[in-house]
């Protein structure tokens, strides 16, 4: 079977950090080298949301294409709400660049929209099919050892039961991850009120400094030891951050150990020196292997490179 690539870091966000529709400049964690590379060919995988059946044909195991997960759930729903969402905050910020406004830039209505958009780039990470697996065969395995305990007239059906759920959960890792996470409405849509109800601040870059990376959102936790809520990102202490565009960062504080940030909730202002490389040397610690820069500019990926390649 010909394989497929699918981006589990939209095309269509990749496009805000290029000088061109189709090529970006990226940065090389690994060779600490830069160069330009077709959008096409980053932040990819083959068969990432393929929904495989269980057809065998000389020794190769044979799937559908979609299951409506890549062409009409990613391609017609999220990342056309994620278009939009990129759309208004171009304007939003052409606006506040005039004005200057001092005032909260955005309701919470718009937060929690804007929080889908969010929750579906975490969500869509191919490190989500290995987090879910684990969860779902080490769920499926407890279970299996207090039914094998049991006397109960049924228990083989039941573990008959279970060991189809292991197997179709490694047949099928995209319908598996998809099952428990989008698909999960509960789940989603709890996901997406936490992260909203916290507070969130922009940041403006006049000179389109801000870095993006493989993984778009950033988890930076300022506490140990707490309850890691959804997967960390709306924990006590979580600081999570995404740049929007080049010009454009934002940062969601954990609302209860970020107490002081209540005053600049839904607010921007011009970003410090600080405050840039703050951003960019969390794009570069968070990527799993790629940042991108809108130009062939890397000073801060450089510095991290050159500061940890001997440790």
């Amino acid at each position: 079977m010909e394989n497929k690539k699918h981006h589990y870091v939209p095309k269509v966000y990749l496009r805000n950090f290029s000088g061109e529709d189709r090529f970006i400049y990226a940065f090389d964690k690994i060779s600490g080298k830069s160069y330009q590379v077709p959008i096409d060919n980053v932040c990819c995988e083959d068969n990432l949301y393929t929904v495989w059946d269980l057809n065998y044909e000389k020794g190769k195991l044979y799937g559908t294409r979609d299951l409506g997960i890549e062409k009409e759930f990613f391609a017609k729903s999220i990342e056309k709400q994620l278009e939009d969402t990129l759309s208004y905050f171009l304007d939003l910020i052409r606006w506040w660049w005039a004005t200057k406004s001092e005032k909260p830039i955005m309701n919470t209505s718009i937060k929690e929209k804007i929080a889908q958009v969010i929750v579906a780039q975490i969500l869509r990470m191919p490190d989500m099919q290995d987090y879910n697996n684990t969860m779902v065969q080490s769920m499926t395995g407890q279970i299996s050892e207090v039914i094998s305990s049991m006397e109960a007239k049924n228990r083989d059906a039941l573990l008959l039961q279970l060991k189809m759920i292991q197997v179709e959960n490694q047949l099928n890792p995209a319908l598996s991850q998809f099952n428990h996470t989008f698909f999960n409405k509960d789940f989603f849509n709890d996901f997406c009120a936490a992260i909203a109800n916290n507070y969130w601040t922009f940041l403006c870059s006049p000179n389109a400094e801000f870095y993006t990376c493989d993984r778009p959102v950033n988890l930076c936790r300022h506490l140990e030891d707490v309850r890691p809520m959804f997967l960390g990102f709306t924990q006590e202490g979580a600081e999570v951050s995404y740049t929007i565009n080049p010009c454009l960062a934002l940062t969601i504080w954990d609302k209860q150990h970020f107490a002081d940030k209540q005053e600049e909730d839904s607010t921007c202002r011009i970003a410090t020196r600080k405050e840039i490389a703050h951003v960019n040397t969390l794009r570069y610690v968070c990527a799993k292997r790629h940042v991108f820069s809108v130009g062939d500019s890397f000073v801060y990926a450089n510095y991290m490179y050159n500061a940890t390649k001997n440790q």
